[in-house]
């Protein structure tokens, strides 16, 4: 149970566009292709072997922030053996970050008033080798989150083999598990990893439509708990790691 609660609340904080304060476009082109995008339509499935579970997100809408601040409206599943679960959450792209962040400001402002909509800088965008950002602006020093950008040449998952990968290593107060997000120029997200308290965990994209580019087969999930046939047919993809 805590290893299903923790994933599902590590995701909801991850997954979980804009330069101008009240659209969500880019900033002017780079040469660095972007590795994330954000369109209404974007759609990706993934699967985690240890925890036994699937878990997915869409873009659905937009929506303005409190401040006017035009967001994309993700919505988030997650169906495992033991439950179904489902989350809305709130995200955009400024200043070359991915972000999330909350509709409306926190019900005290003087908890943090340099980041009142608890705003948390997920990835680069343009990302460089090296680079280390501090996530949560204005959170007290014990809860401080920072993260450091790593480039891979490959990332290799049980069905794909991914090249030019960004790992975004996640230093939270909670040393006793590391996180790392991986993202690729075009599809965006494609894995993430928690190593710590006695397991290592790997949680892989099966399906993405971004944009015109489509990977995988689309699951079309109800709104019931895994069944057993969807666990026994998932397991015989053990053999690819």
């Amino acid at each position: 149970m805590y290893k299903y609660l923790f994933l599902i609340t590590f995701i909801l904080t991850t997954l979980i566009s804009c330069t101008e304060i009240s659209e969500p476009k880019f900033e002017p082109k780079q040469e660095q292709k972007p590795y994330i995008t954000l369109q209404i339509g974007d759609t990706r499935q993934y699967y985690s072997f240890d925890d036994k579970m699937f878990f997915g997100n869409k873009i659905i809408d937009t929506i303005r922030r409190k401040d006017d601040l035009l967001v994309y409206v993700f919505e988030n599943y997650f169906y495992t053996a033991i439950g179904t679960y489902y989350a809305i959450s709130y995200v955009f792209i400024r200043d070359g970050y991915f972000w999330t962040t909350e509709l409306d400001t926190v019900r005290d402002p003087k908890i943090n008033t340099i980041n009142p909509f608890n705003e948390m800088k997920i990835i680069s965008v343009y990302p460089k080798d090296g680079e280390i950002f501090l996530a949560n602006e204005g959170a007290p020093e014990n809860k401080k989150e920072y993260r450091k950008i790593t480039l891979l040449e490959t990332l290799n998952t049980p069905i794909k083999t991914y090249y030019n990968v960004e790992e975004c290593e996640i230093f939270s107060p909670d040393t006793s598990v590391k996180m790392y997000l991986y993202y690729v120029q075009t599809y965006g997200h494609v894995a993430t990893r928690m190593v710590g308290n006695g397991y290592d965990s790997q949680v892989y994209a099966t399906y993405f439509k971004v944009g015109n580019y489509e990977f995988g087969d689309y699951i079309p999930f109800d709104e019931k708990a895994l069944n057993n046939k969807m666990l026994k047919e998932s397991d015989k993809l053990r053999a690819f790691f």
